[in-house]
């Protein structure tokens, strides 16, 4: 029994890098905080790290519930789905753009129209004030 001091040391023992050791504390890696922190150190014994993997491996159907056909079928399905949904989102892309150019056309035409109605209104009020001179 070899007592493990720090991530490193644990990742160098199971031939693992540290991130996928500090990961598998959340599955249950029999490792010790030296405080309450979470940023503490960690320490672990080899018999309980050799005997927690050995379960993992009898229980590896909780990791891995699918058996693999099934696994790749879902991912295949899944994969079907999402490119459904990619072209369907191409889809509605192009038609946000003919609306926004649309928009854009029908934009022009009332600031003309304001405009054109603008200068009728000016041209009646300065007709009614030379009539209202003479």
């Amino acid at each position: 029994m070899a007592i493990l001091t720090g991530w490193k040391e644990i990742a160098q023992y199971l031939r693992l890098t540290v991130r996928t050791v500090q990961r598998w504390e959340c599955l249950g890696l029999p490792v010790r905080r030296v405080s309450t922190s979470t940023w503490s150190p960690v320490v672990a014994m080899s018999d309980e790290i050799d005997q927690w993997a050995r379960n993992r491996r009898r229980s590896k159907d909780i990791f891995n519930p699918l058996p693999q056909p099934l696994v790749w079928a879902k991912l295949s399905e899944s994969s079907s789905e999402l490119m459904g949904s990619r072209d369907e989102t191409r889809q509605l892309v192009q038609q946000v753009r003919s609306l926004r150019l649309e928009n854009k056309r029908l934009l022009r035409l009332v600031l003309s129209s304001l405009s054109q109605g603008a200068q009728i209104v000016d041209r009646l009020l300065s007709e009614s004030e030379t009539r209202k001179i003479s």
